[in-house]
């Protein structure tokens, strides 16, 4: 939250600078956060007045999510199979890899068949310090090694269990898809 400005002027002020002598015909918005985003549209209403379009659901792209709630589905992943079934045109699996790590099929007509969500590698360091007494360590690579130092030990794990982890999930969702060639990674 901090690399986001305060309120509303100072996300005008963000992307006004951001466009600088930039007309655009068109914008295309959307955003995960509820807190920012509607600071966001707001702004780009205000800047390029009736040239903002504000992307909300899988639904405003078109797309059909075979969620329980298809509108409770991310933008951020709907994006990510959008973009994905349009590289592709076949059925996919995205892996979507930031502060949460997520797997999903897209079936060869484009729908999103769902997915699976799990806490990414900071996450998962953070949410340890923070109910144990372990030191907070930034998370490694997989490197096969065993951990010689407590630090090492939870680097290395995390590392080699979500390594683990994204394998499995996505042999999962390439079966629902059908697709264990066709897959888009992305963080």
């Amino acid at each position: 939250d901090s690399e986001y400005p305060a309120g509303p002027d100072g996300m005008t002020t963000l992307v006004r600078d951001l466009l600088g002598n930039i007309e655009p015909e068109l914008i295309m918005a959307c955003s995960v956060s509820q807190k920012h985003g509607t600071a966001l549209f707001s702004s780009l209403a205000s800047i390029v007045q009736g040239r903002v379009h504000c992307i909300h659901t899988a639904a405003d792209l078109g797309m059909r999510v075979r969620y329980d709630f298809p509108e409770r589905y991310g933008i951020d992943r709907a994006l990510a199979a959008l973009a994905a079934w349009h590289f592709f045109h076949d059925s996919c699996v995205v892996i979507d890899a930031g502060t949460a790590i997520t797997v999903d099929a897209v079936d060869f007509d484009g729908n999103i068949l769902g997915g699976y969500i799990m806490p990414g590698t900071e996450a998962m360091a953070e949410a340890l310090s923070i109910r144990t007494a372990l030191p907070g360590v930034s998370p490694g690579e997989p490197d096969g090694l065993l951990g010689n130092s407590t630090e090492t030990c939870i680097s290395r794990g995390i590392a080699e269990g979500v390594s683990g982890a994204v394998h499995r999930l996505f042999e999962r969702a390439a079966h629902a898809a059908g697709s264990g060639e066709r897959v888009m990674v992305t963080g």
